[in-house]
């Protein structure tokens, strides 16, 4: 806790979001909303693949040679990072 988010920083999204197909992804921090309640989110290939083929995404249309999704507007409270704190 007190980890703050910054673009760039590598994060997991946890397991309080919905719809369910976005619990666990990992990726990069991407740019904040005006009040930094909310960032996109940059997936890395390994999760881009696994939205794209969840039977439960109904949501996001991921494209089949689109190697790195970009979701938009995930809550920071649902955002857990997973690169060092001092780096």
């Amino acid at each position: 806790m007190g980890q703050l988010l910054t673009p760039g920083r590598t994060a997991r999204i946890g397991t309080t979001i919905t719809p369910a197909c976005l619990r666990l992804l990992t990726g990069t921090v991407q740019q904040p909303n005006r009040t930094r309640s909310r960032f996109d989110f940059l997936l890395d290939e390994a999760s881009t693949e696994r939205l794209r083929r969840d039977p439960s995404n109904t949501r996001f249309r991921v494209a089949d040679g689109e190697k790195r999704y970009r979701l938009a507007k995930v809550p920071a409270a649902c955002i857990e990072l997973t690169d060092p704190a001092d780096s």
